[in-house]
């Protein structure tokens, strides 16, 4: 993810979408350290309870809030 927003050519990204069938476990369990802090909001359709907990916990309180909006979530930095 860090290379994709390096190629946007933006400093900050305000929205980032996700909607990766599956692999948003992978994307945040590891390494979200080097792209996590560029994102002002997250709206991603999570797929699974092993998903879920992997957003959560790295999108976790007090650096965002999180509200479900019908089958996405959408997290925004505080």
């Amino acid at each position: 993810m860090a290379d994709v927003l390096d190629r946007s050519g933006e400093a900050r990204c305000d929205l980032l979408t996700l909607d990766i069938e599956g692999g948003e476990a992978e994307l945040f369990s590891r390494n979200t350290e080097q792209w996590l802090h560029r994102v002002d909001a997250i709206l991603v359709e999570i797929h699974g309870e092993t998903a879920d907990r992997a957003v959560r916990s790295a999108c976790s309180e007090p650096q965002f809030s999180s509200r479900q909006i019908g089958e996405k979530l959408l997290l925004q930095r505080r």
